[in-house]
């Protein structure tokens, strides 16, 4: 339960916005800035604290608590391997088009400081419910 809680792409999606949010909050002078920095201080120990119950239970398919490798990623064999292929494939693709039109929402939004961490937001969580989908599809 643990570990597919920790590579759910929904739970990273939660916590993007969670930081985004934050950030935004941080910037803005904004009121409830510190009882959010509490949600996100437990949230991060949380995910840390799961991290090392896992991998105390299961030393085989432990998880880096600090790796370039993000933990959605399962290769133990070719074709998982093949299926992350095709996956990150597809979030390249999405990002060839997304990104421009990204810059083109910025440069025409120049007034509204939250656009630009939405549109993080919303290429984030695109981004794993890509990589979510095509996995599923072939693992399933």
């Amino acid at each position: 339960m643990i570990e597919r809680t920790i590579r759910s792409p929904f739970f990273m999606v939660v916590y993007t916005g969670l930081m985004l949010l934050f950030v935004y909050a941080s910037f803005e002078q904004k009121g409830w800035v510190y009882p959010l920095g509490i949600v996100v201080l437990t949230v991060t120990a949380g995910l840390f604290l799961f991290l090392i119950v896992h991998n105390l239970r299961h030393p085989e398919r432990s998880i880096k608590l600090i790796s370039f490798i993000p933990y959605e990623f399962n290769e133990e064999d070719e074709g998982q391997q093949w299926v992350t292929n095709r996956a990150c494939r597809k979030v390249y693709i999405f990002f060839y088009f997304a990104i421009p039109y990204s810059a083109l929402l910025m440069v025409l939004f120049p007034f509204f400081p939250e656009v630009p961490l939405l549109i993080l937001f919303v290429l984030s969580s695109t981004q794993y419910t890509i990589y979510w989908y095509e996995t599923r599809r072939y693992l399933k």
